[in-house]
């Protein structure tokens, strides 16, 4: 039998010297015996061993920490140095509180102020059993799992009892799935009515519950770059009241924001860098004031910190048109336009380098002039370009749906435009939105 261990016994036999093997005469017994005797007085000389290195270091520990002279008497001047650098290092860092500084101070009491406002917002679509699911299910007799999207959204305002919540339109997008939200306190309450804009990618949601608190909806038009905004969300779908800091970046953005095959055109979008994920959509976006200066709408692919949100003022006019009258109200102009860029300048040899070109669109059906709107009313006609609104420049930044939806239908407003190479200027009473426009 073999040791437990790979210690070696030599036995003697005459002059030869040989190491006993399962092959030798030697007794199994008899080697098994000794080899457990050796292993235990082993561990134990270990175990002492341990014993009393812990012991030395217990006494070395206290003799730094409670009598620093002793060191002196065993190790000289060293051990004094020793005992300086011990007893005399300051900490590494401070500590820090919520509100170390009057800008933290700030954010956090935004914070605050704002979270029992937001909400999750969670939409489920049950698949139709005749029709094949979107993915391949493993287990073909299984019941279709219902399609799950998850957004966020916050308390803007009070109808007849209940509360009414702002968030994105591609949140609540299909109309036969059923919505829920869950509020600050964790609350799960069904949505009893949603309001969809029909040209923005907004969208209210009406609960029956009273808000635990709204928020003030702002302006981002007196916001400078490089101010601190505070986005709150649903951080992809699982990470609720997610905070994220950050300045505001760019604004009048114009992009194309895409998912789940649909696009979306953005005009007039602030940019930011606070960190906004899928989950995010429909959560304020908050000044240091506390107001909302925009909605969360939509970040660059391919990109680090390139968020973009609505500006707050384009969701004002749709939000005072639900609480007085139940349903969006939007002015309407009635024209088809493209914004005017250095690219179509030079193409078409077009006299000005800003402003709102009046275009068909690409099937013959898409009139540049929609018969009967306020538009062809006033007498506006294809290629005019329209320059200025009320006096305000026509520009990418400020484009020309931006700044007609700041009104409300039966305001009458100024347009500067150029008609055939020629200064114009017409008067127009907007009119409201025919719901056949909806998307």
């Amino acid at each position: 039998m073999e040791a437990p261990f790979p210690f070696e016994e030599k036995r003697s036999h005459g002059s030869e010297e040989h190491f006993p093997s399962l092959g030798s005469d030697a007794h199994p017994a008899q080697e098994g015996k000794e080899g457990d005797f050796l292993c235990r007085s082993i561990g134990a000389m270990v175990a002492v061993s341990v014993g009393v290195w812990l012991a030395a270091m217990a006494l070395f520990g206290a003799a730094v920490r409670f009598y620093p002279p002793l060191l002196s008497w065993v190790f000289g001047t060293k051990g004094q140095a020793l005992q300086s650098s011990y007893v005399s290092q300051p900490a590494l860092l401070p500590p820090v509180s919520a509100s170390s500084t009057p800008h933290e101070a700030q954010i956090v009491a935004v914070v605050q102020h704002a979270l029992p406002a937001v909400v999750s917002v969670i939409g489920e679509t049950k698949e139709d059993e005749n029709a094949l699911p979107s993915t391949p299910l493993p287990f073909p007799f299984l019941p279709y799992p219902p399609s799950i999207k998850e957004g966020s959204g916050f308390f803007v305002g009070v109808r007849n009892g209940k509360g009414i919540i702002l968030t994105n339109r591609h949140v609540v997008d299909e109309e036969q799935a059923s919505y829920t939200v869950i509020t600050s306190t964790s609350e799960r309450v069904e949505v009893t009515r949603i309001w969809r804009d029909p040209f923005l990618d907004l969208a209210f949601l009406e609960v029956p519950v009273a808000p635990p608190a709204t928020l003030s909806l702002g302006s981002s038009e007196q916001l400078q770059l490089g101010q601190t905004v505070v986005a709150i969300g649903n951080a992809l779908g699982r990470f609720t009241n997610s905070v994220s800091v950050g300045v505001l970046s760019g604004k009048g953005r114009s992009l194309v924001a895409s998912g789940e095959w649909k696009a979306e055109m953005l005009e007039a979008a602030l940019q930011t860098d606070a960190a906004i994920n899928p989950g995010n959509s429909g959560g304020p976006l908050l000044d240091l004031t506390g107001k909302v200066v925009g909605i969360n709408v939509a970040v660059a692919s391919g990109a680090q910190n390139i968020g973009f949100a609505i500006p707050a003022e384009m969701a004002a006019p749709a939000l005072h048109s639900i609480l007085q009258e139940g349903e969006i109200v939007r002015p309407w102009l009635g024209v088809r336009y493209r914004m005017i860029t250095p690219e179509l300048v030079e193409a078409n040899n077009l006299p000005v380098k800003e402003g709102a070109l009046i275009i068909r669109g690409a099937t013959p059906k898409d009139l540049a002039v929609i018969p009967g709107s306020p538009a062809d009313k006033a007498g506006i006609e294809e290629n005019d370009i329209i320059r200025k609104v009320n006096g305000i420049p026509v520009t990418r930044s400020s484009p020309l749906g931006f700044l007609i939806r700041r009104f409300a239908p039966g305001d009458t407003i100024t347009l500067e435009l150029l008609h055939d190479g020629k200064q114009r200027t017409v008067q127009v009473t907007l009119e409201k939105a025919p719901t056949s426009l909806a998307k």
